[in-house]
């Protein structure tokens, strides 16, 4: 389970999922009680749906099983943590079977695989799509990703952008480390590409 073809791992960004801080952004765990269905669509077509009911410190997810489209109930349950700044945060409790034991990993998102059970991305044997890229590939996606962060655009090409406004100065070194630094790898991985590709000719 959680192999795709050609032996590349299915990804997290490809599987339905929950996400328990957007139901918390959204006030769905306000109160015990609460009653809805949470659906999935992908280009404007409809993927599925799960019928939601909030308890005190669970919810009740409600799933159409795949024979005679019976329905199949999952409790899951919800903890909470205090924020360093204030505020609490929710977290799932991954309710999974691992060697008969619950698996019970504290978890922001469950997905949904090929069992109409959720489950953390650990169960479900789910890698992150950037794991799936080429070394080099991966290493240009972080240099771009940090390299956005501080306001500037997708292109190694382009000079490092200048603080941007409201950012603390200790921030902005922080990341301007680490973009330069992903950048210079980058280049490096690029170009030890490219002289492999020349020695093939």
């Amino acid at each position: 389970m959680g192999r795709s073809a050609y032996g590349r791992r299915a990804t997290c960004e490809a599987s339905l999922s929950i996400d328990v801080r957007e139901w918390h952004r959204l006030g769905l765990l306000r109160h015990a009680g609460l009653v809805f269905t949470w659906s999935w669509t992908r280009a404007g077509e409809p993927l599925g749906s799960v019928d939601v009911r909030t308890a005190a410190d669970a919810v009740i997810l409600t799933s159409e099983g795949s024979t005679e489209r019976r329905s199949i109930e999952q409790r899951v349950p919800v903890t909470w943590t205090r924020c360093h700044l204030g505020g609490v945060r929710p977290w799932f409790r991954c309710t999974a079977s691992v060697d008969g034991r619950p698996c019970g990993r504290r978890v922001a998102k469950l997905y949904l695989r090929d069992a109409p059970v959720f489950a953390c991305r650990h169960c479900c044997g789910l890698a992150y799509a950037s794991q799936q890229e080429v070394p080099r590939h991966r290493a240009i996606s972080r240099a771009q990703k940090l390299k956005m962060q501080l306001g500037g655009g997708p292109s190694l090409l382009d000079p490092f952008p200048g603080k941007p406004p409201r950012m603390h100065w200790r921030t902005f070194y922080r990341l301007f480390n680490k973009a330069a630094e992903a950048q210079e790898h980058c280049l490096a991985l690029e170009l030890g590409y490219l002289r492999r590709l020349s020695r093939a000719k």
